[in-house]
C-alpha cells in the first residue's frame, strides 16, 4: 500500500525543485526546502523512488555551482534511504563521487 503522504510528496516535489533553482544563491532558503525535501524522504522512504532520479541529478548540478553543506546532508540521507535498493545505487555513487 501506498503511504498516505506519498501523493502530497509529489505533488510538491516539482515546488521544492523549483525552489531550489530559482535561490540557488540564497542559503537560507535552500537549507529550508532541502529540510523540507529530507523530511518527505524520510517520511516516505523509499516510496519517494519517483523524486530520486530527478533530485540527484539536481543536487549534483546545484552543488557544483553553490557548495551548500545542506546538499550534503540531503545527499546522506538519499544514501541511508537507497543504499538497500539495487537499482538506485549507480545513481546514488555517481552522487557522491560528484561531491
Amino acid at each position: 500500500n501506498p503511504h498516505p503522504c506519498k501523493a502530497v510528496v509529489e505533488a510538491t516535489w516539482p515546488v521544492l525543485s523549483r525552489c531550489c533553482d530559482i535561490y540557488a544563491d540564497d542559503e537560507r532558503i535552500t537549507e529550508r526546502a532541502c529540510r523540507c525535501i529530507r523530511f518527505a524522504v524520510r517520511c516516505i522512504g523509499v516510496q519517494s523512488a519517483v523524486i530520486l532520479q530527478p533530485l540527484v541529478e539536481q543536487l549534483v548540478r546545484l552543488y557544483e555551482s553553490h557548495n551548500h553543506s545542506c546538499y550534503l546532508y540531503l545527499g546522506s540521507i538519499l544514501v541511508d534511504e537507497f543504499a538497500g535498493e539495487s537499482g538506485c545505487i549507480p545513481g546514488l555513487v555517481h552522487m557522491m563521487q560528484a561531491f
